[in-house]
C-alpha cells in the first residue's frame, strides 16, 4: 500500500510540474516537441538483466486520466553500483548527497514510467533474463 501511494504521489507531482512548465522541458518527463528544437540527447543507461533482482520486476498500471504505466525493479548490489556511477556521470541527477547515496544503496530500487502498455512490457522483457 505504501509503495502504491508513493508511486501515485510521484505521478501527481510530475503531472503538476509538467503543467507549470508547459511547452518547456523543465519539470516535465516528456521532451518539448512543439518548439521546433530537440533536447540534447543524454547517454542512455543500459540495464542488463544480471543487474536486476528478477523477482522484483513489477508492471504497475495507473487507471486514471493519464493512463500511465510504471515498471519498478530492484538492482543487485553490483547493478546498483553501476547505476549510481552512470547517474553521477550523467550530471542531471541533482541532490545526490553522500547520505542519499548510502540510503539508496540499501534499497536499490528504480522505476521508469511508460505511456503505453506495449512500451512497459518491452521494458519488462529487457529486464528479464
Amino acid at each position: 500500500m505504501r509503495n502504491t501511494l508513493t508511486l501515485v504521489f510521484t505521478m501527481v507531482s510530475l503531472a503538476c510540474l509538467g503543467q507549470t512548465a508547459k511547452g518547456t522541458n523543465f519539470g516535465s518527463i516528456w521532451p518539448a516537441v512543439d518548439r521546433g528544437h530537440s533536447t540534447p540527447a543524454r547517454p542512455a543507461q543500459v540495464i542488463l538483466p544480471e543487474d536486476v533482482v528478477q523477482d522484483s520486476i513489477q508492471l504497475i498500471e495507473f487507471v486514471d486520466p493519464t493512463n500511465f504505466f510504471a515498471v519498478r525493479w530492484t538492482y543487485t548490489e553490483a547493478g546498483a553500483k553501476k547505476a549510481l556511477a552512470s547517474w553521477e556521470a550523467d550530471g542531471s541527477h541533482y541532490g545526490m548527497t553522500p547520505e542519499w547515496k548510502k540510503g539508496w544503496l540499501k534499497r536499490r530500487t528504480d522505476k521508469e514510467f511508460c505511456r503505453t502498455r506495449a512500451a512497459a512490457e518491452e521494458l519488462v522483457a529487457k529486464l528479464k533474463k
